[in-house]
């Protein structure tokens, strides 16, 4: 039994497929040499090539892959990026079929998608991994992948078990701050600004000391589009007008999060106490 690589011409299947069966074997041993190829064959480029023991070609298949499953649960979005490990797929691309279920919705929409070529697994070099972005603008949602195929092949291999992965919303990165440092009341339109980094065209909840001991509050800050020429795929946010009967005191931003997220989500974007997550509204005169 010979195995060759892709780069092997595929020859005339129908001419070596005789020369097999004219070999002299037992019904028991055929099925040990058939059992022996199945383990040992594995995927190159996008097709396995299986040779007689005249160095015939017998056929060329397409690698099929075997399981898929994420590895981690879940990721945000513009932050993190989804890996999958598929079975018995290194080096070739995949078509998947998956739902997306978005948040807040109760039917889920069927797609298609592909990646590819997969990189060999390190301790199981058969194996194939890949890769795909979450881009910062991705509707946070759940992908359930329910069947897979190479993309040299017409038969869908359906998951055993479907394999999820939840999109987060995009989170708030460490470099959130909340300029100037010191602010004159009255204050005119866009003199306090908010910028996240990672959190374009999102709604930021920011979590803050009050002045003069009046405890904790929060407010939602709509985020724009940011500075381009930050490139952090942040937003912008600046204030209406403020008037002297707002408090005057120093404001201390001690977290931030996603509006769509939860308080477990919300994270210290300044660090640990300092002035540059202070904000003073001085009085009017």
């Amino acid at each position: 039994m010979i195995k060759q690589s892709a780069e092997t011409s595929a020859g005339n299947i129908s001419q070596a497929a005789p020369g097999w069966r004219s070999c002299r074997t037992t019904p028991l041993v055929t099925a040990l040499l058939l059992l022996s190829l199945s383990q040992s064959l594995w995927a190159q480029g996008s097709k396995e090539y299986i040779y007689g023991p005249d160095g015939k070609l017998l056929a060329s298949i397409a690698a099929e892959p075997t399981w898929l499953q994420f590895n981690a649960q879940q990721g945000f979005a513009g932050i993190d990026t989804a890996q999958v490990t598929v079975g018995n797929a290194a080096g070739i691309v995949i078509r998947l079929k998956y739902q997306f279920l978005a948040w807040g919705n109760q039917t889920p929409v069927s797609y298609e998608s592909q990646v590819g070529p997969l990189t060999a697994d390190g301790p199981i070099p058969v194996n194939g991994t890949g890769q795909f972005p979450i881009p910062q603008n991705s509707a946070p949602g759940i992908i359930t992948v329910t069947a897979i195929k190479n993309i040299n092949s017409s038969d869908w291999i359906p998951l055993a078990q479907p394999a999820t992965y939840t999109i987060r919303p995009p989170k708030p990165v460490t470099s959130t701050f909340v300029s100037p440092n010191v602010l004159q009341l009255p204050a005119s339109s866009q003199s306090q600004r908010v910028h996240s980094a990672n959190m374009k065209n999102q709604a930021l909840m920011i979590s803050m000391h009050l002045p003069q001991g009046n405890g904790d509050a929060g407010y939602i800050a709509p985020l724009g589009a940011g500075d381009p020429a930050l490139n952090d795929r942040g937003g912008d946010f600046y204030s209406g007008r403020l008037q002297c009967d707002v408090l005057s005191g120093d404001y201390n931003f001690i977290s931030a999060r996603n509006a769509l997220d939860s308080n477990s989500d919300a994270v210290v974007p300044w660090g640990s106490i300092s002035s540059s997550s202070i904000q003073t509204l001085v009085p009017c005169h």
